[in-house]
């Protein structure tokens, strides 16, 4: 009677935890507490973000047309200043940075100035750092993170694109950028400028960017009140993929589903023998090959991409993602992994549609939702299901 009575008691117990566990989870989901005592946490003023801008270079121009600091990295001391502007080349000699043919004997440092900075032709805002590397050096901007989505906006979409178009992107691109400085808090720096990151022109003086950013200031997406990577691409092809298929990661605001709305942007190309040699030695330097016999697709996603992919030749098979593949190739040439091949006398041909990775949003078909006066709050719950909106600090003026 007692071992029996003991059990009921157990069972009762773990039903009760069980309980709890699923209460504290719905509660959370559906009552919607107060997110800015949660993660992401609010704070009275933006954040700074740092961006590499230059990657393993042996020299850059720099210009400053006014007054400047020049300070070591960790300790910030003043090592140098003038009040009538810097101009010349920025190298490495003997191990040590060359800024216009003075030497500094640091392996990092920081330029700062009230006035805009130009490296290499591109003007940027506030700070400059120098970081030596193995290879050469790199430079970072540190920026605040609405001047630096204002020159996001026009380099990934066209500035004459609709407003609702604009402010979606805006949103995606703020969100996308907290959660890379999030995962990124310890490194040199949080984001590139490129695609590998999402493309920043430098210092914004278009002026409707700066009201699209300002109309939008703080306005995060967040899953289950957390950050998450607001994926975006050019055009789905008429089909997002699903993350967890393409990066192996499962987010569930980044799940496959249909795209009517995005222009299916065909697209042609032909690889040779001599591009797939040079995209596996470029990815896999130690494979052993062979003469190239054939590419054959082993599987598919649910949204028509190519899975798997395998490249036979004579001394093997040397298997790739549909993504991996792609990039080895070129993203430029293979611009999705939407695709169908034909072997040809030249190679291989591709024949295929849509443009990118095709995960979250799909700027053109976020253009023809916003054509249809779909507004941008909207355009996004489509392309990120599930999602909530808060702000994570107070709107500023650019």
């Amino acid at each position: 009677m007692t071992n029996k009575m003991n059990k009921i008691q157990r069972t009762s117990f773990y039903c009760f935890i069980l309980f709890c566990v699923f209460f504290t989870y719905s509660c959370q989901r559906v009552a919607n507490p107060n997110p800015k005592y949660l993660y992401p946490t609010y704070s009275e003023n933006q954040p700074d973000v740092k961006v590499r801008i230059a990657k393993h270079i042996k020299q850059a121009n720099i210009q400053i047309k006014g007054s400047f600091e020049i300070r070591t990295y960790f300790t910030e001391e003043i090592i140098g200043s003038g009040q009538g502007g810097l101009e010349g080349n920025i190298s490495i000699q003997n191990k040590m940075f060359m800024i216009c043919n003075k030497p500094m004997d640091l392996k990092r440092m920081r330029i700062i100035s009230p006035n805009p900075i130009t490296i290499n032709g591109i003007t940027y805002d506030y700070e400059i750092h120098l970081i030596q590397r193995k290879k050469g050096f790199d430079i970072i901007n540190k920026i605040k993170l609405e001047h630096y989505l204002a020159g996001v906006l026009g380099s990934e979409m066209p500035i004459t694109w609709p407003d609702e178009a604009l402010k979606a992107q805006a949103v995606a691109s703020r969100t996308y950028a907290l959660f890379q400085m999030k995962i990124h808090e310890n490194r040199d720096f949080h984001l590139e400028n490129s695609t590998a990151s999402q493309v920043f022109g430098g210092r914004n003086t278009n002026i409707r960017a700066n009201r699209i950013i300002a109309e939008t200031a703080g306005l995060i997406m967040v899953f289950n009140w957390k950050l998450f990577p607001a994926y975006f691409h050019s055009s789905s092809g008429g089909y997002c993929a699903d993350a967890s298929i393409v990066f192996k990661n499962y987010l569930p605001a980044l799940h496959g589903r249909p795209d009517p709305d995005s222009p299916p942007k065909p697209w042609h190309a032909i690889v040779t023998n001599s591009d797939i040699i040079r995209a596996i030695k470029k990815t896999r330097p130690k494979s052993k090959l062979g003469r190239i016999k054939s590419l054959e697709i082993i599987s598919r996603t649910p949204s028509g991409r190519v899975q798997e992919i395998a490249i036979v030749h004579t001394l093997g098979t040397e298997q790739y993602s549909g993504n991996a593949f792609r990039l080895a190739i070129g993203a430029n040439k293979i611009k999705s992994s939407l695709y169908s091949i034909t072997q040809t006398n030249q190679g291989y041909s591709f024949t295929g549609k849509g443009y990118g990775h095709g995960i979250g949003m799909s700027q053109w078909g976020c253009l023809v939702k916003a054509k249809k006066q779909i507004d941008y709050q909207q355009i996004l719950r489509y392309y990120y299901p599930g999602i909530d909106f808060i702000k994570v600090y107070k709107t500023t003026t650019l």
